[in-house]
């Protein structure tokens, strides 16, 4: 599992562009690279601009392409992915 956390716009309701918190999941993952990243940075925040997907054989590449040039490249054979929100829930 290859989990991303984003801050986006919440364009599913009409009301707004407020922004929310959502895990972006990724089944099925097989290896992951990355490129321009500086994980040692934990204040590093970047901006996710597409999601690329190839098919080489029976492996598919997501490539995940970032602000400056920051990339990820996630293989798996099967594709599965799931964008969650994350909301507060008052007790």
């Amino acid at each position: 599992i290859f989990l991303i956390s984003l801050e986006r716009e919440n364009i599913e309701k009409i009301n707004g562009k407020k922004k929310i918190n959502s895990i972006l999941k990724f089944d099925f993952v097989e290896n992951s690279k990355s490129k321009n990243i500086d994980q040692s940075d934990d204040e590093n925040t970047l901006e996710l601009l597409a999601i690329d997907l190839f098919k080489k054989g029976k492996i598919y590449e997501i490539v995940l392409l970032f602000s400056n040039n920051g990339i990820i490249t996630l293989e798996a054979e099967v594709i599965e992915i799931e964008l969650d929100n994350l909301e507060k829930v008052n007790d």
